[in-house]
């Protein structure tokens, strides 16, 4: 094989791959300021974070065409409430709730910021 075929298929392999939706992961710290800024639109304040990993989303639960999302484990997450609220949770301002294990699920939007959202959050229950 001639050298310009191995670099015009080496150049195709790697144009392949960048336009394959290939994307980093956001970093945690970018995940914890989605995280954060989601909770203090639900009227929380975030006391205590910790991230333990972020993983692709599994092949099983991707969109066709969809756009990347990742799955965060979340050992432990501590809100204040900053209002009263009322059943079932019956939640006073300035409580603090405690969960371990969620996980929450962050999607990149489709826009051109290509903002990191939260699709789902599972093992956090407020209102």
């Amino acid at each position: 094989m001639k050298s310009t075929n191995k670099y015009a298929l080496l150049s195709l392999i790697i144009v392949l791959f960048l336009v394959s939706g290939c994307s980093p992961a956001p970093s945690k710290g970018e995940v914890e300021e989605v995280i954060v800024k989601h909770f203090e639109t639900k009227k929380y304040k975030i006391v205590g974070l910790s991230i333990s990993d972020i993983n692709p989303i599994p092949v099983s639960e991707k969109k066709y065409m969809g756009t990347p999302g990742y799955t965060v484990n979340v050992p432990t997450l501590v809100l204040e409430m900053t209002e009263d609220t009322g059943a079932p949770w019956n939640y006073r301002k300035g409580q603090k709730v405690s969960f371990n294990n969620a996980r929450i699920s962050i999607q990149q939007s489709t826009g051109q910021n290509k903002k990191w959202l939260i699709a789902y959050i599972t093992g956090v229950s407020v209102p």
